[in-house]
């Protein structure tokens, strides 16, 4: 997904493994240019040798999201979240030929404008207005032949027009964008304290500890190594060393027990009564 006009690319895999993988990157490079920066999670198909040459070859840099912590890459986690419902609707209908219907549903995606932007990725990434079926069907119902606008424009005209009102297109989404998404973190971090853990700090983790995703609890306890900026942090475990999102820690308070001694002698709290049975021997207890 473009991060600056919300276009969204899905392709249908088989498995996961890192070969297939970026023969579909490679095969949407080769429609839409290669990307300066490629953000992904730590999955394994992202991290092998193979991506590391790819990328080598590509002249791209990945920027990996923190593990366990989706939110990091929450642009890409909102698409899939609304591709699968979509999914979830033509897999009812038609559950064995449900992959050929991502191009459609890709399609619908792009022409509804995008919240934080108020632009539909279409838009952004064309400089018009798509075209959708219910905008054919009206042209057939009412007789309505749109007709070509400046027939009489000479294609260098065209282009810098174009590329002017791109680039205002560009400049108004970016500010909206900005207030959208600021308000957005307002509203997370809304009764929220700032946290910050210095190595060698003891802390617990909350780490899913079961198959079932929406399980996790408290563990630890473990130690902080190193700060990674700008919210995450080196832990160390019992069974190894992992980066973790500063919300999912917490700091481990030792809990602290007393206990009251009385001495013999000792005349403030009044006369000490010993039971009986404590000045028997071991052999006349009963």
């Amino acid at each position: 997904m473009g991060q600056h006009s919300r276009w969204p690319e899905a392709v249908p895999l088989r498995c996961l493994i890192a070969k297939s993988t970026y023969d579909a990157l490679l095969e949407t490079f080769m429609r839409t240019g290669i990307p300066n920066v490629i953000a992904s999670n730590q999955g394994n198909n992202f991290i092998s040798k193979l991506t590391q040459e790819f990328h080598k070859r590509l002249g791209s840099s990945l920027n990996f999201s923190c593990p366990g912590y989706s939110v990091s890459n929450g642009l890409v986690e909102i698409c899939h979240k609304v591709l699968k419902q979509m999914l979830h609707h033509v897999i009812r209908t038609a559950p064995s030929n449900s992959d050929k219907h991502i191009p459609y549903l890709l399609f619908v995606y792009r022409e509804v404008p995008n919240c934080p932007t108020a632009v539909s990725p279409f838009q952004l990434m064309h400089g018009r207005q798509a075209r959708v079926p219910l905008v054919v069907l009206k042209s057939s119902w009412s007789g309505e032949v749109p007709s070509p606008t400046n027939i009489s424009q000479s294609a260098v005209d065209y282009l810098q027009e174009l590329k002017l009102k791109m680039e205002q297109d560009a400049e108004q989404v970016k500010i909206f964008a900005e207030r959208k998404q600021q308000s957005y973190a307002d509203y997370f971090n809304k009764n929220t304290t700032s946290k910050s853990f210095r190595p060698g700090d003891q802390i617990y983790l909350l780490i899913p500890d079961s198959s079932i995703k929406l399980y996790a609890r408290w563990k630890g306890p473990g130690e902080i190594i190193k700060h990674i900026p700008p919210h995450s942090y080196l832990v160390k475990l019992s069974d190894g060393k992992k980066q973790i999102h500063g919300n999912k820690i917490r700091k481990f308070q030792m809990r602290v027990n007393t206990i009251g001694v009385i001495f013999e002698n000792e005349e403030e709290f009044g006369e000490i009564t010993v039971p009986e049975k404590y000045y028997l021997l071991p052999s006349q207890k009963l």
